[in-house]
């Protein structure tokens, strides 16, 4: 199974629009003397690249492949990889889990097991941020999937069938 993510035809006129009006009431707000410092303008011109690379979802599928390796010892964690001969600026074509549950269905789960997947997903979120410098870019509930473990019949599979694997979605520009 695959996901397929597809851009709006006419996404890039929008944002850029939305982009212009926000760009305009930032020079608005730096005509203020007590504003100007905070450079709003330079802000905006900032942000403007950052939602232009989310444009571009070959940028994705390149993120995709550095969270995999940044991730390729870490068996608690996995990302979808790209297919890359359908990754295109507009389309991006990215393995699909049909176990995997929105995190969100865990909500009222055990103690421990919401302990397990909270360490899980703060280790890797620390990682990113503090060791790889490539953070996930759209960390919400719809991003975050869990899946049971499946291991091979031996005496600790018993203690190991209760961790979970944390599958991180939707990265946006990383």
């Amino acid at each position: 199974p695959v996901a397929i993510k597809v851009l709006h035809p006419h996404i890039n006129e929008s944002v850029g629009a939305d982009l212009d009006v926000l760009r305009s009431i930032a020079a608005f707000f730096e005509s203020f003397p007590k504003l100007k410092p905070l450079g709003p303008v330079a802000i905006v011109d900032d942000f403007r690249l950052r939602m232009v690379e989310q444009l571009d979802l070959r940028n994705e599928a390149s993120h995709l492949r550095r969270f995999i390796k940044n991730f390729e010892n870490d068996s608690d964690v996995e990302f979808p990889y790209p297919i890359d001969e359908y990754v295109h600026e507009k389309v991006l074509v990215e393995s699909f889990l049909t176990d995997a549950r929105p995190i969100l269905e865990y909500t009222g789960c055990d103690e421990e097991t919401k302990r397990r997947l909270a360490d899980i997903g703060l280790k890797a979120v620390m990682k990113m941020l503090l060791l790889d410098n490539l953070v996930h870019g759209d960390l919400h509930p719809g991003n975050v999937m869990v899946t049971k473990k499946k291991y091979a019949a031996a005496p600790e599979a018993k203690a190991q069938a209760a961790s979970s694997w944390l599958h991180w979605l939707g990265l946006g520009g990383g």
